[in-house]
C-alpha cells in the first residue's frame, strides 16, 4: 500500500486574523467553527497514526510554503461565503461585513506585499510505500 498525507500544522496568520474578526462580528460559535478546520494532530501523533496503519518508522517532514492571497479586503468575504459560517456572515449588515473585511485587512497589514498578502503556512507531510 501507499500513503501520502499532508496535514496543516495549525493556525496561520490569516486563519487567526479571520477567526478573530469573525468572532467580533458574527459571534463565538462562528469563530469556533472556523477554528475547527485547523485542529490537527501534531507530528508525533501523526507519526503514531501512520505507524498504526502499518507504515512504521516513516518520518514526518515539515514543509513551509508562502501562501499568497489577493487583496484581503475583497478576498475575505468571498472566502467566508464558501465556509460553514457563510450564513452567519451573510446575516450581518452590509456595513458590518465591510467592517469585518477591513479589520481583517488591518490585522494582516504586516504580511502585505504589494496588493497581495503573503504569509507562511506549514504542513506536516508523510509519504510511504509498504
Amino acid at each position: 500500500g501507499r500513503i501520502l498525507l499532508s496535514v496543516w500544522e495549525g493556525e496561520t496568520p490569516y486563519t487567526r486574523a479571520l477567526s478573530t474578526v469573525v468572532e467580533r462580528h458574527a459571534g463565538a460559535q462562528a469563530a469556533a467553527t472556523l477554528r475547527t478546520s485547523r485542529i490537527c494532530p501534531n507530528p508525533d501523533a501523526l507519526q503514531l497514526l501512520v505507524s498504526q496503519a502499518g507504515f512504521p518508522d516513516m518520518p514526518v517532514r515539515a514543509r513551509t510554503l508562502h501562501r499568497r492571497l489577493p487583496p484581503i479586503a475583497h478576498f475575505v468575504l468571498r472566502h467566508l461565503a464558501a465556509t460553514p459560517v457563510a450564513d452567519a456572515v451573510a446575516a450581518l449588515s452590509e456595513q458590518a461585513r465591510a467592517q469585518l473585511a477591513d479589520e481583517a485587512r488591518k490585522a494582516l497589514a504586516q504580511y502585505q506585499d504589494g496588493d497581495a498578502v503573503v504569509f507562511p503556512e506549514t504542513a506536516h507531510v508523510v509519504s510511504a510505500v509498504r
